[in-house]
Formats: C-alpha cells, structure tokens, sequence
C-alpha cells in the first residue's frame, strides 16, 4: 500500500494561513484498520501546521484516557475528549452522562 501522509512542507501557503489556529472539531480517535496513522501521528503533523487544538471522538470507548495520554506524549494539550450524547441511533444517554462527568482522565 502506498504511502499517503501528508508532506507538511507541500502545503502551499494560502493552506497554512487557513489551517493555522485553527480547530477541528471530529477527528476519530479510535484505531482502525486501513488508518496510516495513529492519533500522536497525525497531531504532531497539525500542531507542526500551527493548528490550536482538535476535539477527539471515540466511536468503541472514552476519548478521556487517549487525551490524556496522547497530551502527555506530545508535551502540551492539543487534544480535548468529546462525549457522544447519542445511543446508537441518536438521543441524549444520560447514563453516559452521568459516568463520564465522574471520571478522571
């Protein structure tokens, strides 16, 4: 399989302007078969573009813990948890709520 990832010093820079300070707020966090590559990966490719932060989503667990860990690696908090408020098909859980809220990172 051929190598994708991004060469950060391809972009142009009408792309850096754009990206820089920004926030993305759905990026996937979970490992995935045909991911090139993980979560520290791929923030230490926007934090290197000059993007502020991205909020994770985990579609098979907490992204508290991932967070946590991935922050501590890359030296600064770039990554912040989201919660999903749905159960399967759509709708506030508030049992997840309520779990989540109680955790530690």
């Amino acid at each position: 399989m051929p190598d994708i990832r991004l060469n950060i010093n391809d972009l142009t820079e009408s792309v850096r302007n754009n990206l820089s300070g920004a926030v993305d707020f759905h990026i996937h966090c979970h490992e995935a078969q045909g991911y090139r590559q993980n979560l520290v990966e791929m923030a230490q490719q926007a934090i290197a573009v000059g993007m502020s932060a991205w909020v994770i989503k985990n579609l098979y667990g907490t992204s508290q813990e991932t967070c946590h860990v991935a922050n501590k690696y890359l030296g600064i908090t770039f990554l912040y948890p989201t919660l999903t408020l749905g159960r399967t098909t759509g709708g506030i859980n508030p049992a997840a709520v309520d779990h989540f809220s109680n955790a530690d990172p």
